[in-house]
């Protein structure tokens, strides 16, 4: 009989840290922030247009991403999060006059907002760590159009909608401490599924004015920090 209860006891025990760690019934609060990292990818450049003489170099440079998260745990492995983050993008022009010899730079930043809405699933590799996938949709918000430059050389960049829908997907690794809460670190993609705004550079001599128009694209990597607060499973 002692010797049952004690096999009861220790296996119960066994199991404690298993359930402290499962998602199951528990809804977090998490911050986080994410540096944009430079890339082509989504179209979002470097890249080069012209009109006649006058040419223009597209890069994009770091940025950041930052904001919270609310998840919610469905069943030990899979749970539902949504977040709200305030994106900074930032540009540099690079304008040409290939006849003059002219060259000038423009720097501005653009920011927007966004609200993704993912399911992510969790496999777990250790006691504590985990991998972690996610991928949904998200509502970016795009408060006002923006401007640079001066009378000889400006950029007006004007948003297309003042909301587009865009894919959002990550893939990280999550450590899951007993009383202090999460940390995750990892990777994620977000791409918007059509040009985000319409940009104009103008060029003004003595004489004339001249435009270079294009679409901006705006899909970006970020590395991803994240820190989630420790809370209790729910009671069902």
């Amino acid at each position: 009989m002692i010797t049952g209860i004690r096999s009861a006891i220790l296996t119960f025990c066994a199991f404690v840290p298993i359930l402290l760690l499962s998602q199951e019934n528990v809804t977090t609060l998490g911050l986080q922030i994410k540096p944009i990292l430079v890339s082509d990818i989504g179209g979002a450049g470097p890249f080069e247009v012209a009109n006649g003489p006058y040419r223009l170099s597209i890069e994009p440079r770091t940025g950041l991403s930052f904001g919270m998260v609310i998840r919610q745990g469905l069943t030990k492995n899979i749970s539902a999060e949504v977040g709200l983050n305030r994106v900074v993008r930032q540009y540099d022009y690079a304008f040409t006059d290939e006849e003059t010899g002219f060259q000038r730079t423009l720097d501005f930043g653009y920011v927007n907002y966004e609200i993704p809405l993912k399911g992510l699933v969790f496999i777990q590799l250790g006691e504590r760590l985990f991998m972690n996938t996610g991928l949904g949709p998200s509502i970016d918000l795009f408060a006002s159009d923006v401007g640079s430059g001066d009378l000889e050389l400006e950029q007006i960049t004007l948003r297309g909608q003042w909301a587009k829908i865009a894919l959002d997907a990550n893939l990280g690794f999550e450590y899951r401490t007993r009383k202090s809460g999460y940390i995750y670190l990892g990777a994620s993609f977000h791409n918007p599924f059509s040009a985000v705004a319409k940009s104009k550079v103008t060029y003004r001599t003595s004489t004339e004015q001249n435009d270079v128009i294009f679409d901006l694209n705006a899909g970006y990597l970020t590395f991803d920090i994240k820190y989630y607060f420790h809370e209790d499973p729910e009671r069902k």
